[in-house]
């Protein structure tokens, strides 16, 4: 039966790094060696076992762990106990585990401890059938979801299990799948039929964590402690199931400090970030759960009673809001001692809503299906919600036996209801005993009331001390093993967490290094100030009423004023300094000249003056971004990418003209069809922050107050948001120091893995008067930094200075380990309190005759930095302004106290973009003089004059170049790099025409071609196989097919490692080979030539038969189509109004060359099973109502060129054209200029434009150079209230089930049973390889099946107007 031990592991005496696996169902074996797996037949491994010692007997093999690049460990199972029989298979606890090294006789029990004490505390289960063709009950899943081999959330060997996926090893025949979670299982009685009740608690393994450590939900919408908990009856063949689920509250909360008795609650995300989450969250319980019931339990007192609002105010406002119940109840009040009959109010709202949920009931004529769940929470998950589940899973008893055929037996449901009671108390403590360390309260009675005293106790002292480890040990079970901790960090910036999950360190490191070919770059603009404000409070100086926060933070230089122009006709000429240009493209005008008969302009970064005849002036441009057929007289025909000059706005309507074939078009269209354009820059993001925040005196030190830092925040978001909207992402105080940090309020969609970390450096760390704050941040696929600091103070201390620079740079540590200078730009401001080495009188004189120069050189921190003490590789602009410390309050005086300070620029800002190729660090990313990428374009760096401090505040503006992966481009790519790099692909066969095979032939190509040393080898009667323990090496030896070897041609294919995994000793081309062909294989165990070799009867053959001499084996599928990127329904329709349209849906356009595509955004979600419930919602309805519509056709290179923005400052000529500008055709002459000193200059014909052609819609010579939108990222135009443009692609939400997988279809899942004898990313002839969609399309209820409507490629935007050609920043 399943009690026996199943897995055998031996070990070779002269080899401690081999390993023989030997499993009880199969009958084969696994060699591990040399980084290697592969298969042996029975007598391979008999042969092998003889020269090994049996070194372990276990239940199981969990996976391989990686310690580091040199070592990994094989994870068994060596002890385990029965939890009960469920559905023909037993169920197993695991007690306890061992560790083998791969690489040597090493004992690495040790350093995984914690690991080892996890796994054996008694959470982790595991099931196994009787007999080895019987379907096995996959614990992973719930009964209803059997046959859904897509989601992994619960299997929590999932990484330990990707060293044998991405070596080709059938995972579902040699390891075992295991869960975390209770399971309780009671045997029931029906007469003389016994039958089973259960429990099954699953908790997800997206998001785990600890109590103080993981709350809330992440960046993809995954939960903490989200868990299943399945109740099941089961009599004989028929088996009814009830399920319900619990999670944390799904926004961005905390409990910092130290938490006893008490509960503190911080929301540190806007409204506007975490609603991307929550929608995110809402859409995965709807691809798993389809419908589904909020149950929330919090309190009204202290913390929760903020968390249960923001709670309640984000389903309110989210796209589910009229879908799904939300239903609030106060436990702790309805249902305190003695009270817990007040429950039945609660189940008063429930009962309607579990009988149109339903359960599962299987039987021998089908199943019907549980059509939704309720989902229960408290603040942890646990006592709360788990007396509430108990309670609803017994009410459902009764229905459950309804549906098994016993409906109103009163003694079958009392034995369940018994049962059942018991293991819901069971799996309760169970799931509390993993997140809080304790099992749950209850709190009915005096005994139960000191029982639960004493728990509360201990959890106080375990969660606040004492959980790290237990939070560590998840981490290692559960995150990919890189070494590199640059690597690490680049690869969760750059790739979609499933792809992160089953790569190798050789495939991130390709990947990255080609990130180029799936990627997109775009700038944006960042402002960051500083200001010491001495502790004060006001804004404003009442001296100085003029002067406030805006002078400071924004730039107020007025835009050179230019106007738009749109060409009636093509300008070609060959005269200098004229600008040439296309019909219809779009020009900015700066000057008329010649009295208005030539003007100068500019088109992208071209600039010339061309013949005002040829364009007209533009009062109100707007660009045109969805076709829009007229309905009825009066309308506008609009087609895509037009330029239409408004001029009247009437509510969501708007009249206006625009030119065509030469006429002049007028008419009303909607205002949502158009976007408004415009030369407005505006700053992305605002990082600001402050020194001294507070008096920097001993009660502030200890307990610091925040209403300063409150109402800073106020008025800096009111001064900032004056034409744009801005969120607060995150602000933290440390005593003196604070930190804000604003984003756009459309970009804020984009913001994930946001961190805050403090570091104390005052009084050797032990205060916080001295250290600094920094918040981290990932802006689509580029991770910032933003860090404030006060540095020691005082003339002479510059080494404390520099101490304390090294100290912060070590100290602050953000979440998943990335450290300060691990981000892609770190932006670093602060009072450094540097010093210049010069005498006050000298200073003050070198400010008087400003020689700046002079004072540069006696800089302390340009010194310091230069002599690589501080700031090595950061960027700071020429401080050419007079030094900010210290004045006079009120005053433009320098310090005249009896300290009478020197002058210095204390007050700085400086920024840095991180070269992970350079060749000054240890990481594997190093490449030998790799050219260091800009670091961005300083617009300014000034102070202003602002008074009421002893410090002027300090202002810089960035223009940095960020990337946006596009995932319809890098899942397919990741798909390619991974058959190409992963181990999967070391194998190849080598044919020579005319030789028969033996020892001597291949030691003579593995010597001749020096592809490296194989682990093993295998000869046949016309070929031979040679596995080698790199990939590039069966990569280079490809290299060498079609030449010629030993005089005749020799054929190289590549061979996956899968095809070797399965015994196929009945294949009848293996039984045809003659038998002296096994005396020419090299033994298996002689190392002398190579570490191993196959014999002859183990080689399970492609599909083919085997080739013969004179053949050319070709080993590849044949391509399919081109994978078709997901798609999201439209959302909005143009606005209503009588009789005009009611729903525009654009076509698509034709794909243009030279595409710039804006970036699309990460797929909000970490888990994408089908849906198995019901029916899915229209997709029309659970589209969220902050997402915007995706563009609908592309901007070429040609036709959008934003670089003009940063181009000279156009200055007018100091004498006009000495000749005339020509006409557009059709029109009158101009007369001749005369002059008295030079002659007329002749009269150029211009040429005459062809007719414009209407091709798809679109008119021809449409290319509208130089445009800006509005705000490309907005979410909320005010004249496009309807439907935001398309244009935006930002705010682009993609449906749960629309994701493109690395795996794609079942053919690449490398955990599907189907995949038994092929390789994980194989697919059939008529499919590409390389392609990660599979052909024909999946069906619909696959989560991973693209659509077959396309999504045309994205537009650019307003921010990807800096100009990058040209960085160039001094130090």
């Amino acid at each position: 039966m399943s009690t026996s031990r199943q897995l055998k592991v031996y070990q070779d005496k002269s080899r401690p790094d081999s390993l023989l696996l030997e499993h009880r169902t199969q009958q084969h074996l696994l060699l591990l060696q040399d980084n290697c797996v592969c298969a042996l037949s029975t007598s391979d491994g008999n042969e092998l076992k003889s020269s090994c010692t049996k070194i372990a007997d276990t239940y199981g093999c969990l996976g391989v762990i990686i310690l580091n690049k040199d070592a990994e460990a094989l994870v068994l199972i060596t002890g385990c106990r029965v939890v009960g029989k469920l559905l023909d298979c037993e169920i197993y606890r695991i007690s306890d585990v061992s560790f083998i090294s791969l690489r040597d006789a090493s004992d690495v029990t040790s350093s995984l401890s914690d690991l080892k004490r996890l796994l054996c505390s008694g959470s982790f289960y595991f099931s196994t059938c009787g007999s080895d063709d019987q379907k096995n009950l996959n614990l992973t899943r719930t009964l209803q979801k059997q046959d859904n081999t897509e989601d992994k959330s619960y299997l929590w060997n999932r990484q330990l299990l990707s060293y044998f996926i991405t070596r080709g090893v059938n995972t579902k025949s040699w390891c075992v799948e295991i869960i975390c979670g209770g399971i309780d299982i009671r045997t029931v009685y029906v007469g003389a039929q016994q039958g089973r009740a259960a429990v099954i608690s699953r908790l997800s393994c997206d998001r785990v964590g600890t109590r103080y450590n993981v709350r809330g939900v992440d960046d993809y919408g995954s939960v903490a402690n989200f868990v299943e908990s399945e109740q099941i009856i089961s009599i004989g063949d028929h088996h009814s199931s009830f399920l319900q689920i619990r999670g944390s509250v799904p926004l961005y909360w905390e409990q910092p400090g130290l938490n006893v008795g008490s509960h503190k609650v911080k929301i540190p995300a806007e409204f506007s970030v975490s609603m991307q989450a929550y929608e995110s969250h809402l859409q995965i319980l709807h691809s798993l759960y389809t419908d589904c019931a909020f149950v929330n339990l919090l309190g009204s007192k202290e913390g929760e009673a903020s968390l249960s609002r923001a709670y309640q105010n984000h389903h309110n406002a989210s796209s589910y809001k009229d879908l799904w119940d939300f239903i609030s109840f106060d436990y702790h009040v309805e249902c305190r001692v003695g009270k817990f009959a007040n429950i039945s109010k609660l189940m008063d709202k429930l009962i309607p809503i579990l009988d149109k949920h339903g359960v599962l009931n299987v039987n021998e004529s089908g199943k019907t299906e549980q059509k939704g769940v309720l989902r229960v929470n408290c603040l942890d998950c646990l006592d709360r919600t788990n007396s509430l589940q108990s309670y609803v899973g017994l009410y459902m008893i009764t229905k459950q036996l309804e549906e098994l055929g016993y409906p109103d037996n009163n003694p079958i449901a009392t034995k369940c209801n018994e049962a059942l009671k018991v293991a819901w108390q069971q799996t309760g403590d169970l799931i509390s005993r993993m997140y809080a360390g304790t099992g749950a309260l209850e709190g009915k009675d005096r005994v139960g009331k000191l029982r639960d005293g004493a728990r509360s106790v201990s959890r106080a002292i375990q969660n606040n001390f004492l959980d790290q480890g237990k939070q560590d040990a998840m981490d290692r079970l559960l995150q990919i093993s890189i070494q590199d901790p640059d690597l690490a960090h680049l690869s969760r910036t750059l790739l979609h967490p499933y792809q992160f999950m089953y790569s190798s360190q050789n495939l991130l490191r390709d990947m990255y290094r080609r990130r180029e070919e799936f990627s997109t770059k775009f700038p944006i603009r960042v402002t960051v100030g500083t200001w010491n404000v001495n502790g004060g409070k006001l804004f404003r100086s009442i001296a100085y009423k003029d002067k406030g926060l805006k002078d400071w933070l924004l730039d107020e230089n007025p835009t050179e004023e230019k106007k738009y122009y749109q060409a009636l006709y093509d300008y070609n000429t060959d005269e200098e300094g004229d600008l040439k240009f296309l019909e219809k493209d779009i020009l900015l005008v700066s000057e008329e000249l010649d009295g208005g008969e030539w003007l100068r302009g500019v088109k992208g970064d071209e600039e010339g003056i061309f013949p005002a005849a040829y364009a007209y002036p533009l009062t109100n441009p707007h660009l045109v971004s969805h076709d829009f057929p007229a309905q009825q007289d009066g309308d506008l025909e609009l087609y895509t990418d037009e330029v239409v000059d408004v001029s009247e706005v009437n509510g969501d309507w708007m009249t206006g003209s625009l030119m065509r074939e030469g006429e002049k078009k007028e008419g009303t269209f909607p205002a949502n069809f158009v976007t408004k354009m415009d030369i407005d820059i505006p700053v992305d993001i605002f990082a600001i922050g402050f020194e001294e925040m507070v008096e920097l005196n001993a009660g502030n030190i200890v307990s610091t107050s925040q209403a300063n830092q409150q109402a800073w925040g106020q008025e800096l978001q009111k001064t900032i948001s004056t034409k744009q909207d801005y969120v607060l992402l995150g602000s933290e105080q440390l005593v003196g120091v604070c930190l804000f940090v604003f984003v756009r309020q459309p970009l804020s969609l984009h913001v994930r893995d946001l961190s805050i970390c403090t570091a104390k450096t005052g009084m050797g760390g032990a205060t916080g008067n001295k250290g600094a704050v920094g918040i981290s941040l990932t802006l689509f696929n580029s991770s910032l930094c933003f860090v404030c600091s006060h540095f020691a103070a005082g003339q002479t201390q510059v080494q404390e200075r520099n101490n304390d620079f090294a100290e912060i740079s070590n100290r602050l540590v953000f979440s998943k380990g990335r450290s300060l200078l691990s981000h892609d730009f770190v932006f670093w401001c602060g009072d450094f309190n540097y010093r210049i080495d010069l005498g006050r009188d000298e200073v003050k004189q070198a400010i008087k005759e400003e020689k700046w120069e002079k004072l540069k050189e006696f800089d302390q921190l340009l010194v310091q930095k230069k002599m690589g003490n501080c700031f090595k590789g950061f960027n700071e602009g020429e401080t050419n302004f007079a030094p900010t410390y210290k004045y006079d309050l009120f005053s433009d005086d320098y310090d005249t106290s009896e300290k009478c300070r020197v002058p210095a620029w204390t007050d700085r800002i400086l920024w840095k973009r991180k070269n992970w190729l350079s060749d000054d660090q240890a990481s594997v990313l190093v490449e030998t003089n790799s050219p260091m990428p800009p670091s961005g374009k300083l617009l300014y760096y000034r102070r202003e004059e602002l008074k009421t401090s002893d410090h002027r505040p300090v202002v810089a503006a960035v223009d940095i170049e960020l990337i946006q992966v596009d995932e319809i481009k890098s899942f397919p790519y990741s798909a390619k790099a991974f058959q190409q790099i992963e181990p999967v692909n070391q194998s190849v066969v080598v044919y020579v025409d005319g030789k028969s095979t033996d020892e001597q032939l291949c030691q003579d190509f593995i010597s001749t071609f020096e592809v490296g040393n194989p682990v093993l080898t295998r000869c046949f009667q016309s070929c031979f196989l040679v596995v080698f323990p790199e990939a590039w090496m069966a990569a280079k030896s490809l290299e060498f097919d079609n030449t010629v070897f030993h005089g005749s041609l020799m054929k190289v294919a590549e061979i996956n490692q899968n095809e070797l995994i399965e015994l196929n000793e009945d294949d009848n081309e293996i039984s045809s080979i003659s038998a002296n062909q096994e005396s020419t294989a090299l033994s298996l165990t002689n190392h002398n030539t190579f570490p191993t070799s196959y014999s002859s009867d183990n080689l399970t053959l492609p599909t083919r038969p085997l080739t013969r001499p004179q053949s050319t084996p070709i080993l590849k599928s044949s391509p399919t189509k081109e994978p078709l990127p997901p798609t999201r329904p439209q959302k909005k329709v143009p606005p209503p109004r009588p009789p005009a349209i009611t729903k525009a849906t654009p076509p698509p356009k034709p794909e243009a060359p030279n595409v710039v595509s804006a970036p699309l955004q990460n797929p909000p979600i970490t888990q994408l099973p089908p849906s198995s419930f019901t029916t899915p919602l229209q997709p029309e309805i659970l589209t969220p109502t902050e997402v915007v519509t995706p563009p609908s056709h592309p901007i070429t290179k040609e036709s959008l060129d934003l670089t003009f923005f940063f181009s000279p400052k156009i200055k007018p000529r100091k004498t006009v054209p000495k000749r005339r500008a020509p006409v557009a055709p059709g029109k009158p002459q101009p007369q001749p200029r005369q002059s008295s000193s030079t002659p007329a200059t002749p009269i150029r014909g211009a040429p005459k434009p062809p007719t414009p052609i209407l091709q798809n819609g679109s008119t021809k010579g449409n290319h509208n150079n130089g445009f800006l939108l509005d705000d490309p990222f907005s979410c909320d135009q005010t004249s496009q209230s309807v439907m935001p443009p398309p244009l935006i692609p930002f705010n682009q939400s993609r449906s749960v089930d629309q994701t493109p997988s690395i795996f794609g279809n079942s053919l690449f899942d490398p955990f599907s049973s189907t995949a038994t004898n092929s390789n994980p990313l194989s697919t059939p002839d008529n499919q590409d390889p390389f392609s990660v969609f599979g052909n024909p399309p999946a069906p619909a209820s696959d989560p991973w099946a693209t659509s077959t409507s396309v999504v045309p490629p994205q537009q650019i935007s307003s921010s990807f107007s800096t100009n990058f050609n040209d960085f160039d920043i001094k130090n």
